[in-house]
């Protein structure tokens, strides 16, 4: 029997190396799934989702399309889990003239919460609340029509439920200085609310034109983005509860150095009071990034950049949207584009990803695809994902799908070894 050269024996143990990685890369994909749950734009549907969903205590998720519906003027949906598949309900139709741009809260009474940014007085948009009324219909009742000045204008980013039957959120314009104003309001009965004015803006450096949703720390302090700040490329805002004078005090926590520094998909804090985020088009490449802020004991907050997008090779690009935690620490998000993926609908932009970044130690974080969309099964997320109890992720896709007009999906990572 001949001996295989020294040649011949090399390229035999690289091909077992290499069978045995793409062996182990192939149990690490099949460890983790992406299923799309609905695909839009069936008669009547609402069509390109563009907010996140929310669960209701019995699992059902709810969420807003900007377009479609009976009326042309996008939706409220609610998805209930029967058997392994979704069903889809179309809870309400806006007007084309309403502008439906903001995603959906939840009260433990299970009301859903919403902003619309057009029609009302002038235009100025207003609050609704939707209630399931029985069998299985849904009404919906007008919380607050804004009037610009003094309450804002063009509410947007979305709602947030505090405690003691109070709303919050921000609006874009409008306000004592008409560059935006945070808003709240306060139940009354069950048709009776009474309007908070928190906080009106006062342009450039102090801040200006707010977007994205609030969040609540467990101390009752709001935390948001806004525009302007010391360098005119936006800042976070920090509202904190005055109780003997019944207002609210407002601080910067930080002022980003760089254009589009900050994203609209909000904030969301760690165990150890940190803030995490997204920046549109910042970052080394300017393709986005994720960063953290950390608290001081002087009270200042220390930036940190943790990750930059480059859009290429793979990579995702322009993240929207905010980020959620899961709970060994990990971070999950999407960008709009990027990904492995280049075809006839996303052309060579990428029709977006799903990003997680792990800690590694000494403050370093390492980012990893799990998803990169391909059209068929969604394109150009741009929303926050949320996460069930089991771990699992769940989001929109605003593009693609077998209608090409957005899907929900559910994405189960990997599990931790």
């Amino acid at each position: 029997m001949t001996r295989p050269t020294l040649l011949a024996r090399k390229a035999l143990i690289l091909a077992i190396a290499l069978f045995g990685l793409i062996s182990v890369c192939s149990i690490g994909a099949s460890a983790q799934t992406y299923t799309v749950l609905h695909n839009f734009g069936g008669p009547g549907d609402g069509t390109e989702p563009i907010t996140p969903v929310v669960f209701d205590a019995q699992g059902n998720l709810y969420g807003t399309t900007l377009s479609g519906g009976q009326n042309g003027g996008g939706t409220v949906f609610e998805l209930t889990p029967s058997g392994g598949s979704w069903t889809e309900s179309v809870l309400y139709s806006f007007d084309q003239s309403q502008g439906q741009f903001a995603p959906v809260a939840l009260d433990v009474r299970g009301n859903l919460y919403g902003e619309i940014q057009g029609g009302g007085y002038e235009n100025y948009g207003s609050v609704y609340e939707l209630s399931p009324s029985g069998g299985g219909s849904w009404t919906l009742q007008t919380v607050h029509t804004f009037t610009g000045y003094p309450d804002g204008a063009a509410p947007t980013g979305g709602l947030v439920v505090g405690n003691a039957n109070q709303i919050y959120g921000v609006a874009n314009s409008g306000g004592h200085r008409n560059v935006g104003e945070v808003f709240g309001f306060d139940r009354l009965s069950a048709t009776n609310w009474s309007e908070l004015s928190l906080y009106s803006f006062l342009g450039s450096s102090q801040g200006q034109y707010p977007g994205g949703p609030l969040t609540v720390d467990a101390a009752g302090d709001l935390y948001g983005v806004s525009g302007g700040g010391t360098d005119n490329n936006g800042m976070i805002f920090k509202l904190t509860p005055n109780h003997r004078s019944f207002g609210w005090t407002e601080s910067q926590l930080y002022s980003f150095q760089y254009p589009a520094g900050s994203s609209n998909g909000g904030l969301i804090f760690d165990a150890a009071g940190n803030i995490y985020g997204t920046g549109n088009e910042d970052g080394e490449f300017f393709r986005g990034s994720v960063y953290e802020l950390s608290p001081n004991q002087d009270g200042t907050w220390t930036y940190t950049l943790l990750y930059s997008f480059t859009d290429e090779n793979g990579d995702g690009g322009f993240p929207f949207a905010g980020l959620v935690m899961d709970a060994a620490g990990n971070l999950y998000g999407t960008t709009r584009q990027g990904g492995s993926y280049q075809g006839f609908y996303c052309y060579y932009a990428g029709c977006g990803t799903i990003f997680k970044l792990t800690p590694v130690g000494n403050g370093q974080w390492t980012e990893t695809i799990v998803h990169a969309f391909d059209n068929d099964d969604g394109s150009a997320p741009q929303d926050a994902l949320v996460q069930d109890r089991a771990g699992n992720l769940y989001g929109t896709a605003s593009g693609g799908g077998t209608n090409n007009e957005g899907v929900v999906f559910e994405f189960t990572p990997a599990p931790a070894r």
